[in-house]
């Protein structure tokens, strides 16, 4: 609704291409973290469907989230190079200003973007790291 909706539809094609581009260079397989945030995934809507609360199933995918960027957190940690800061920018000032135009300051209206937030700033800080 609102903002985040629009930071989601501008998200979504460049989540695709990303995606597009790892199954052609990326590696093939699922480790436990792949395994966790499919599950994770699973679980958020079987919680929201039960508990007829979008909440906690907001905060289980964020949770899912965070854990999913870890791969990316350790690659960039292993070799900076890696990562163009200059590619997670445009996400971080998306996500700052959706927390500005916010309609609720509440989970449901600020916990992904400040999640996307938290995961740009590291990714950046990671990409300008000398190793």
């Amino acid at each position: 609704k609102g903002t985040q909706t629009w930071q989601i539809i501008v998200a979504v094609p460049f989540t695709w291409i990303i995606g597009l581009i790892c199954l052609r260079r990326g590696t093939l397989g699922w480790d436990w973290v792949d395994k966790l945030s499919l599950t994770g995934s699973a679980i958020s809507i079987i919680v929201w469907m039960a508990t007829k609360n979008a909440t906690w199933g907001i905060t289980i995918v964020l949770g899912v989230i965070l854990v999913g960027a870890m791969p990316g957190f350790k690659s960039a940690w292993q070799d900076p190079s890696r990562e163009n800061w200059r590619a997670w920018f445009p996400g971080l000032i998306s996500s700052v200003l959706a927390i500005f135009a916010a309609e609720r300051y509440n989970m449901d209206g600020l916990g992904q973007p400040i999640v996307f937030t938290f995961i740009n700033i590291v990714m950046i800080f990671l990409a300008l790291r000398k190793k």
